[in-house]
């Protein structure tokens, strides 16, 4: 919910995501566990000023749908807001909805003393699903959050406002800010004591540099830049499994029924993607497409420079597959590259007999196993 009571585009966009990732998330986890536990800890009030659904009513009424049909697992909804006014709103809704077989918990703490209590309550029994959306950022502290995701058997799906924090990082650096400022403290728990030595020359590396603080050796870190208008906004999704990598990243890239159309823009060098939502002033320029109807269609990985960092190596298709999730794209993005880097002897590939030339299998789990080498 945006601090204004409305939700703009921005805010509509992170929210499909959120929508088609949770309904995906439902189907693939109820194969492995008997309860799931959501998690919204700056609920907000359930609904904007003009009726659109916020977090709390997707997920009351997605779960309620899902209930219905799949018996065997229970869920759970934690929903916390500061404001007792937000919390009454949701706890009205709740009470109108048959959701017998939900359990939903509403507690009004701030919220680093929420996720603290959280995680003092962790247990790998139940899987977790963290959707961290704070009205700033001040909220964000870097251990909290690896304290809930390594102690539980848990997602996170974490929004940032990125624009704001970079329009004023100079400001930090150059001692106009004390160090007791929300952005100075921010950026000293991202970044440690050298904080003011972090390269912000420009989006896009502040972008990379600050997500590289957020990775750690059993976690995987996707994430998309929402533009819209001037400013942009972060989403960062955190999971245990290239599984979960994979249904992020197809969310990210579904076209979804907004008011604006929807440009992709990709950087190579940091691999950063950017959703840029279009105003209907905006309609007459050209875009980074000719056709930009669909983003999932025409967005392609043409340039060799995404795999230049693996010439001379050789990789088997899962090593592949993970390089290219690591690059924050989906694997069908950069299969037309692969075969003409086939075909222009770029790359030597290695298959099984009888299997089709231009076959790559990029999966975590592949039904064959082949190698790629990088001339």
């Amino acid at each position: 919910m945006d601090t204004t009571g409305v939700i703009t585009a921005h805010s509509e966009l992170k929210l499909k995501v959120l929508d088609y990732y949770v309904r995906t998330l439902v189907k693939i986890v109820s194969g492995f566990t008997d309860e799931i536990h959501f998690i919204d800890a700056f609920c907000g009030k359930g609904e904007d000023e003009n009726g659109k659904e916020g977090s709390a009513k997707i997920l009351i009424n997605l779960l309620n749908e899902v209930s219905k049909t799949n018996q065997k697992v229970k869920f759970k909804i934690s929903f916390n807001d500061k404001n007792t006014e937000h919390t009454k709103c949701i706890e009205k809704f709740a009470s109108e909805v048959p959701h017998q077989n939900i359990n939903i918990e509403i507690t009004n703490k701030d919220g680093e003393e929420f996720l603290n209590d959280l995680n003092l309550k962790s247990s790998l029994k139940n899987f977790k699903f963290l959707f961290y959306d704070p009205y700033n950022y001040s909220p964000i502290k870097k251990q909290l959050i690896f304290d809930f995701l390594n102690k539980n058997k848990s997602e996170a799906l974490i929004f940032l406002p990125f624009s704001h924090i970079y329009r004023f990082v100079n400001g930090v650096k150059n001692g106009k800010y004390k160090e007791d400022h929300i952005l100075s403290m921010f950026l000293s728990d991202i970044f440690g004591e050298d904080y003011k030595d972090v390269d912000n020359s420009s989006e896009n590396i502040f972008f990379r540099n600050l997500l590289e603080q957020f990775r750690s050796s059993n976690l995987l870190c996707s994430h998309l830049l929402i533009q819209d208008g001037s400013n942009k906004y972060g989403l960062l999704y955190f999971s245990g499994s290239t599984k979960g990598s994979r249904v992020f990243l197809d969310a990210c890239f579904r076209k979804f029924d907004l008011a604006s159309d929807l440009i992709t823009d990709y950087d190579y060098d940091h691999s950063v993607l950017t959703l840029k939502i279009r105003s209907k002033e905006d309609f007459g320029q050209m875009g980074l497409f000719d056709n930009v109807s669909d983003c999932e269609d025409n967005f392609l990985i043409t340039d060799e420079i995404f795999f230049s960092s693996l010439k001379g190596k050789v990789l088997s298709n899962i090593e592949l597959f993970n390089y290219i999730l690591d690059k924050n794209v989906l694997p069908k993005h950069c299969t037309g590259l692969l075969k003409r880097l086939e075909k222009s002897d770029t790359i030597t590939v290695s298959r099984p007999e009888k299997t089709r030339v231009g076959s790559f299998f990029l999966d975590s789990n592949p039904k064959k196993s082949i190698k790629i080498t990088f001339n």
